[in-house]
């Protein structure tokens, strides 16, 4: 388990409200995924799409947040405040 999943976690028990939750996971830096870093993609493999199932998901990183809405641990609207949060945070 990560921190972001220990946050996540916090707020789902009531610990954090939304926008502590925003300013948590949606104004960090997140690390580049391995997929995405031609350095580590394996030579057989022609793009990140190709890599086998289960492996495109890196805890630690934008992924992990992602997981979380898509198993239930975030709402959609939870994902599009910390969403907007990162893309705000980019500019």
């Amino acid at each position: 388990m990560t921190e972001i999943t220990d946050i996540i976690k916090a707020y789902r028990a009531g610990d954090l409200n939304l926008d502590q939750l925003v300013v948590l996971l949606g104004h960090r830096s997140y690390p580049l995924q391995d997929r995405y870093r031609k350095d580590l993609v394996p030579p057989d493999l022609a793009t990140h799409e190709d890599w086998p199932d289960g492996t495109w998901s890196q805890d630690g990183t934008w992924d992990e947040v992602t997981k979380a809405r898509n198993t239930g641990l975030l709402t959609a609207a939870d994902y599009a405040a910390i969403s907007a949060a990162q893309l705000g945070r980019s500019r």
